[in-house]
């Protein structure tokens, strides 16, 4: 801690994961989703078919901000935090 003219100010901590933890995390996310899919599709056709073409469109919104934002980016030479109408 700092303190400055009487008043105490903590100092900023690393509470959150680390970099390492984060990749763990992700990669036990995406296996237990593939095991998942893999036990659905074997015991109801119908919902995996469901649950994968979620993940599609998820997958296909994602890009499309992804490029929406770059391309603002690239109009406008400067980095674009949200998302406007065009």
């Amino acid at each position: 801690m700092k303190v400055n003219e009487n008043i105490v100010i903590p100092q900023e901590q690393n509470q959150g994961a680390s970099r390492g933890q984060l990749l763990w995390l992700g990669c036990f996310a995406v296996i237990s989703a593939i095991i998942g899919l893999l036990v659905t599709g074997r015991h109801n056709y119908l919902l995996f078919h469901s649950l994968v073409e979620l993940g599609a469109v998820a997958v296909a919104w994602s890009v499309f901000f992804l490029v929406r934002i770059k391309l603002l980016e690239k109009q406008h030479g400067k980095s674009c935090r949200r998302i406007s109408p065009v």
